[in-house]
């Protein structure tokens, strides 16, 4: 019989422990999208003449650009702009209080307004087994009055290249406010003071509905 050679031999070895060709890192998308919002502001971003520490309801748009890994993690960009959808047209006139010492909390008056705009920044994650279902973090600011936020979110899509996207977010910002101190007697005002400063958490909902497209995968 013949012997296979030494070299031969070691050729072979080699040649089968030779290392695998290195894992390809995950693939990541590049995308777009849009929405129309229907929102809750609450004040003083969005206010009526009667009812300023109320929630009203706003209609806007969102759009945002953003980056999705294969698996299942993204950060998303976004801008929106909301306005309040039903704006009062206030009466001017005097006010008159009780003959006491009243108290109420206000805030500076760059707060109060119609609505909101807003940039924010979002890390989300759709776990692969539910790839339609993400949640989200982030934080951002109003950009009119330069408070900031805290955001967090859930939503679903559907479809394979044009996916219809549906979701529904809560903004939580913390708003500065002023304590005014008001003495009335005879129906006259006799004096105003501020005298405390705080600040106070205000909750926003927002819930949007639009599409998103696919621009680049690398």
């Amino acid at each position: 019989m013949a012997a296979t050679p030494l070299a031969g031999q070691e050729a072979a070895r080699h040649a089968g422990s030779a290392p695998a060709h290195p894992a390809q890192p995950p693939a990541r998308t590049v995308y777009i999208g849009g929405s129309v919002i229907l929102a809750a502001i609450p004040g003083p971003f969005a206010w009526s003449c009667s009812r300023m520490e109320d929630v009203h309801a706003g209609l806007g748009v969102q759009a945002y650009v953003g980056v999705r890994s294969s698996r299942g993690w993204d950060l998303r960009v976004r801008y929106a702009g909301v306005r309040e959808a039903d704006i009062e047209e206030c009466v001017l006139g005097v006010p008159v209080e009780p003959d006491e010492v009243h108290r109420r909390r206000t805030y500076e008056s760059e707060l109060w307004g119609h609505g909101i705009r807003t940039m924010d920044v979002q890390a989300g994650f759709a776990p692969p087994p539910l790839d339609f279902l993400r949640v989200a973090v982030g934080a951002g600011v109003e950009v009119d009055r330069g408070v900031p936020f805290l955001l967090g979110g859930v939503g679903v899509s559907l479809g394979s290249r044009v996916q219809v996207v549906a979701g529904a977010d809560v903004l939580l910002f913390p708003v500065p406010y002023i304590i005014q101190e008001e003495e009335w007697q005879d129906s006259r005002l006799l004096r105003r003071s501020r005298v405390e400063d705080g600040e106070v958490w205000r909750r926003a909902w927002s819930f949007h509905l639009g599409a998103q497209l696919p621009i680049g995968r690398r």
